[in-house]
């Protein structure tokens, strides 16, 4: 059983999935600056 936070689920979730799309957004600005540096080294993946 879990531990009731307090926090209601639906604004629970709001703030979870709008951590969760920075979170990609940032995964996303990180994939393409290590591609750029491996092309610029004679690497593409």
């Amino acid at each position: 059983m879990e531990e009731d936070d307090g926090e209601p689920f639906d604004a629970k979730m709001k703030r979870l999935t709008g951590e969760l799309k920075g979170l990609f957004g940032e995964s996303a600005r990180l994939e393409a600056a290590i591609r750029k540096n491996l092309k610029a080294i004679g690497y593409e993946v």
